[in-house]
């Protein structure tokens, strides 16, 4: 995965070159309207973001966004499936293989 990171942050941390990867495999640079919860990062297991209050783009779109994301990283496809059919889980990304994915046809939303 690559995230969407702010560079200026990163090019601080750049070390011979590395874009900041030693630095960003414990730490954060993100743009985006979550940012992590540094407490909670085991990384390639768990981590919790909370919303940002202070996103470029604010929220008055959206007034009452989701507060605190708990994200557990899953790499086995099946897995993942299981997590969403029984709701341990409320979304996952969407690398899904074809066959794993919902037949819309078969069951309209």
């Amino acid at each position: 995965m690559v995230p969407i990171v702010n560079p200026r942050v990163v090019k601080l941390h750049e070390k011979d070159g590395d874009w900041g990867a030693a630095w960003l495999a414990s730490n954060e640079a993100g743009s985006g309207a979550y940012r992590l919860i540094p407490s909670t990062y085991v990384p390639l297991e768990h981590v919790d973001m909370e919303k940002y209050d202070e996103h470029f783009l604010g929220w008055s779109d959206n007034p009452q966004p989701i507060k605190k994301i708990e994200w557990w990283p899953t790499q086995v496809t099946s897995t993942r499936v299981l997590a969403l059919l029984n709701g341990s889980l409320d979304m996952t990304d969407s690398n899904l293989p074809v066959d794993l994915q919902p037949d819309r046809r078969a069951r309209p939303f």
